[in-house]
């Protein structure tokens, strides 16, 4: 039953184990057949690809069942752009062999097909405090806070580009708005 595999996915999540919680999360996907069961699945395995001990035949296994899930939420809520940019994380954390890049050009696509969503701007300032480019970083994250001001953790990255560009001021505000409730 829906509820069982309910259970038993939110068992294994506080196991702390990703794939087995994803299993059944996907089981309550295929029978609620839902865009948010679909995320929902898509989101558990990804968990996945965060976690470092995870041996890389189960890391691949996770990444497409993420993606496969999340195909399936895009293919039943296309207007939704969080499936799309969870998608395109997937590529970004598991990168494929051939196309290393993918992960990144779908959030870029994002950006130019619609420039005014805060998710798509988070995570493009994100992965760019990741590669150093900070002032890059500072844009896209200042940008992502007048769409949507109550994205704190933007202030918590915002803090982290700023202070890397000697702009001691802006990072202190940064963190005051990062650790305000």
């Amino acid at each position: 039953s829906i509820a069982r595999f309910k259970e038993l996915s939110g068992a294994w999540y506080e196991q702390q184990e990703p794939v087995l919680a994803g299993h059944y999360a996907e089981r309550v996907a295929n029978l609620e057949e839902t865009p948010a069961s679909w995320s929902m699945a898509g989101t558990t395995f990804a968990l996945a690809l965060h976690k470092e001990e995870v041996a890389p035949k189960e890391r691949m296994f996770a990444a497409d069942q993420a993606r496969s899930a999340f195909e399936n939420a895009i293919t039943m809520e296309p207007k939704n752009v969080n499936h799309r940019i969870n998608l395109a994380l997937t590529y970004v954390q598991a990168p494929l062999e051939d196309q290393p890049m993918k992960g990144i050009q779908m959030l870029l696509e994002l950006s130019r097909q619609y420039p005014e969503n805060a998710g798509v701007l988070y995570q493009l300032g994100r992965l760019a405090i990741q590669t150093g480019q900070y002032e890059r970083a500072i844009e896209r994250l200042e940008r992502a806070l007048e769409l949507n001001p109550n994205r704190k953790n933007a202030h918590c990255l915002l803090e982290e580009a700023y202070a890397s560009t000697q702009q001691l001021e802006k990072a202190k505000r940064s963190q005051q708005q990062c650790k305000s409730d």
